[in-house]
């Protein structure tokens, strides 16, 4: 498989059991990016994962909302191809309130070391 054939079957698995609540989060939306074949575009692989804040989530530091919900993801990120693959994961917000800091974070393979 090629990365965007290895994301685009990722972001449908992960978009199949869609809504989801991971922890205290609502996963609502998955999709592809990479530089062709995925969903969108973008120099660098990754998958989105696109999460509904809820109550004081709309607000808190971002660092906070990664300190929660990333040990829950990187659970199965790390045993995922995604690794080897060097492929990373974006964790966004889309509901922030207006105060909030950043609206999304990172996980990347050297988050399973």
């Amino acid at each position: 498989l090629s990365d965007a054939e290895f994301l685009n079957a990722w972001a449908e698995e992960v978009k199949a059991g869609l809504p989801e609540t991971i922890g205290e989060f609502q996963l609502t939306k998955a999709w592809s990016r990479c530089a062709a074949g995925c969903q969108d575009t973008d120099n660098s692989p990754y998958l989105v994962l696109d999460f509904n804040a809820v109550s004081q989530q709309r607000n808190m530091p971002v660092a906070q909302l990664e300190t929660t919900l990333k040990p829950n993801l990187l659970h199965a990120y790390c045993k995922s191809e995604a690794i080897k693959r060097n492929i990373k994961m974006g964790v966004f917000f889309s509901n922030r309130g207006k105060d909030a800091d950043y609206n999304n974070f990172w996980v990347y393979p050297k988050d399973c070391l």
